[in-house]
């Protein structure tokens, strides 16, 4: 698993993104950018407390299967579907 806590609030951490890719889980902070990336119990474990990083430490492996992280990523965070999103965005911005 990738270990990413973080007291600052991430507005993206692509480190998590590329965990996913590689089919790796991740454990981090529950707010800020983790939110959106870090799929609650299938990609990752978002914590609140120092107990529940411990938890979770000692649990992943039997909590998320990896090969969810990788279809997540796939599915959302391509090259491909980030350039759509932004062109929505911009697009929405226009009208």
């Amino acid at each position: 698993f990738l270990f990413a806590p973080s007291l600052f609030t991430e507005p993206c951490n692509w480190t998590v993104i590329e965990s996913q890719f590689s089919g790796t889980p991740t454990i981090t902070t529950n707010f800020g950018g983790f939110t959106e990336t870090v799929l609650q119990g299938e990609t990752g474990l978002r914590c609140f407390s120092l107990n529940d990083m411990i938890y979770a430490a000692q649990n992943i492996d039997k909590l998320i299967n990896p090969e969810n992280c990788y279809r997540n990523a796939l599915s959302r965070f391509t090259i491909e579907q980030q350039c759509n999103y932004y062109d929505y965005l911009f697009k929405s911005l226009i009208h």
